[in-house]
């Protein structure tokens, strides 16, 4: 699942979880500053995150940690855009680890991503 939340006209808060019995487990949020995003999401809003590429496009990617639900949606952006992490994080995201079945079920199994940079001492971000 996941909801689209306009904060101002260049920041989107992006939210992102999954379902069960109608309600979701639990939510992670990422922020769109005009076409950058801050972590990429959960897996298994795989469908949502493609939807929502076509409205609101994604040049480059910066995650903070390799948890599945913030590099996990990485996988759905890594033909469009640049995707930047630590190096530690980076290992992580070219080899995802196996995950037990309750964060299969809360976030998702992410997919490998194997072109990611190593993220810069300092970037900017839109205007």
């Amino acid at each position: 699942m996941i909801e689209v939340v306009p904060y101002n006209e260049h920041v989107i808060c992006v939210k992102t979880g999954s379902e069960m019995h109608g309600r979701v487990v639990m939510w992670q949020y990422s922020y769109l500053i005009d076409d950058v995003l801050i972590d990429a999401g959960c897996p298994n809003a795989a469908d949502e995150l493609n939807q929502m590429r076509a409205s609101h496009p994604v040049r480059r990617i910066y995650v903070t940690h390799a948890h599945e639900d913030h590099a996990g949606g990485c996988s759905m952006f890594a033909e469009d855009a640049d995707i930047f992490a630590e190096p530690s994080v980076a290992r992580a995201m070219k080899n995802p680890v196996v995950l037990n079945d309750f964060f299969i079920m809360a976030w998702g199994q992410p997919k490998a991503v194997s072109n990611v940079n190593p993220i810069p001492d300092e970037f900017e971000i839109g205007m």
